[in-house]
């Protein structure tokens, strides 16, 4: 891989790191930094932006040769789930999964199909992250009207085999999703719910909380997620995947950041919760396995709460 000039690494910095634009967005943000960046360096807004390409490009290739967002081994499962387990009292948990959408400008194509419910267009990232708050899988590019659980479906995390969990293990997620043995939900609240299945749902929220911190991280550094004026849609894939690799690089250099404010409640502002139903996808119901092994878990939460 060709090294990078100080410059291309600057222009990458500026266009990461640095959100010039406002909540009403009556300027774009994203062209008035490009702009910005140009100026700073004089050259052109399309030079600019190859240079940001080029870096991301870059960063990619790295993923690529070094596994920097990646399923975990064996091993490393085992690692997972017993933090996961220290911490929640819940078994075999390899892995949070959770959608949040990236606020874009309207595309020229289609521009309906990216309204997601709260009105505005969006991309829709799915990210699973280990008790580390690394990603080990990553899928964007669907429009924001598509629902979570769909994404899922068409994400290759749904056809992931039985062998990537060893040992019985599992993903964690909300109601939107639906109940596997490879993907364990809470009980949904009919009225009806006995004290141990909330005792279950409060300890699964809890775990999954990861998550959203998770994305709360990648926004808070990476502030050019929070709005994305790329007019190419192919590019915002292309950088919003940069940033999620990027943010596995700082975590795995000990690179600290703690000035997320109150991102994490405006994260959960655009998760746009939406429980499944029939209507949503023609899926079938939880499976008996399933079933059998999340009840055998409320048990073991119960016996040690005692």
């Amino acid at each position: 891989m060709n090294r990078l000039s100080a410059p291309v690494m600057l222009f990458a910095h500026d266009m990461f790191f640095e959100s010039d634009s406002n909540d009403d967005h009556e300027e774009s943000g994203e062209e008035k930094n490009i702009f910005g960046v140009a100026v700073r360096f004089g050259v052109s807004k399309s030079t600019a932006w190859a240079a940001v390409l080029r870096i991301c490009k870059a960063v990619i290739d790295l993923n690529r040769r070094y596994g920097l967002i990646k399923w975990p081994s064996r091993q490393r499962c085992f690692t997972i789930s017993r933090n996961f387990e220290e911490k929640h009292h819940i078994p075999g948990i390899i892995g949070a999964i959770d959608g949040s959408h990236i606020k874009i400008v309207a595309p020229k194509q289609y521009p309906n199909s990216y309204i997601n419910r709260k009105g505005y267009h969006s991309m829709v990232l799915q990210s699973i992250c280990d008790h580390q708050k690394l990603f080990t899988d990553v899928y964007v590019g669907e429009a924001g009207s598509v629902h979570d659980y769909t994404v899922f479906f068409k994400s290759d995390m749904s056809k992931r085999p039985l062998e990537d969990f060893p040992n019985d293990t599992h993903l964690i997620g909300d109601l939107v999703y639906r109940l596997t043995k490879t993907l364990l939900v809470g009980f949904k609240d009919n009225g009806y719910l006995t004290d141990r299945q909330k005792n279950f749902n409060k300890t699964l929220s809890k775990a999954r909380v990861i998550i959203e911190n998770a994305f709360a991280l990648l926004k808070g550094r990476f502030r050019r997620l929070k709005y994305m004026e790329t007019i190419i849609l192919e590019n915002t894939v292309t950088i919003i995947l940069t940033a999620s690799i990027l943010h596995n690089i700082c975590i795995l250099n000990d690179d600290e950041f703690h000035d997320i404010g109150n991102l994490n409640e405006e994260i959960l502002g655009e998760r746009l919760r939406n429980p499944r139903n029939e209507r949503d996808i023609n899926v079938p119901e939880e499976n008996r396995q399933a079933q059998l092994k999340r009840s055998e878990i409320v048990n073991v939460l119960l016996l040690r709460n005692l």
